[in-house]
């Protein structure tokens, strides 16, 4: 298949609007050179293999239909207000949802798993502003597996399943 993303000049993309990855099974959208890419909107991924840069800042939503997502020991950072992960489970390296002023909500379509290989970072602005994570509204629960180092503080985890052996602790984090 072909590869497709190099584009020499760059060292940072940004996109004001939705960023979508449909390039046919066999190929490759590569940015690991890019750092960071912003994406305005929401990100989409509907075949092919993305390998993501070192850096991935998400606005809107993310969205995996199909293909392949090649973490490549980056980070993604959600750093909308409300936002979704749609489509199946996927596998991070780096999760990062940091609220800085207000509540947020972070939806999870339900019946997935979203794995977190080394940081799980999940900050609410406060006790009374908390970041919600939740399963899509009236479908059911998902599953959560942050199997390295968690930096949780204000949150309120709802409908949601740890299923890494190590429990989630949320006492004196100021969450619910």
């Amino acid at each position: 298949g072909a590869t497709y993303g190099k584009i020499s000049g760059f060292n940072a993309l940004t996109t004001s609007g939705t960023f979508t990855v449909q390039i046919g099974a066999a190929n490759t959208a590569d940015f690991s050179t890019y750092d960071p890419v912003a994406v305005g909107g929401t990100f989409i991924l509907t075949s092919g293999t993305f390998i993501a840069p070192k850096t991935l800042n998400l606005t809107g939503s993310w969205t995996r239909t199909d293909g392949v997502f090649s973490h490549n020991n980056g980070t993604v950072n959600f750093v909308g207000r409300d936002q979704t992960i749609n489509g199946g489970s996927n596998t991070f390296y780096n999760f990062s949802k940091v609220q800085t002023s207000t509540a947020a909500i972070l939806y999870v379509a339900a019946n997935t798993t979203q794995t977190v290989l080394n940081a799980a970072t999940l900050q609410g602005f406060s006790s009374s502003l908390r970041l919600i994570i939740l399963a899509n509204p009236g479908t059911g629960r998902w599953n959560f597996d942050p199997q390295g180092t968690r930096n949780f503080k204000n949150l309120d985890l709802r409908v949601t399943d740890n299923v890494n052996a190590k429990k989630i602790n949320l006492a004196n984090t100021g969450s619910i």
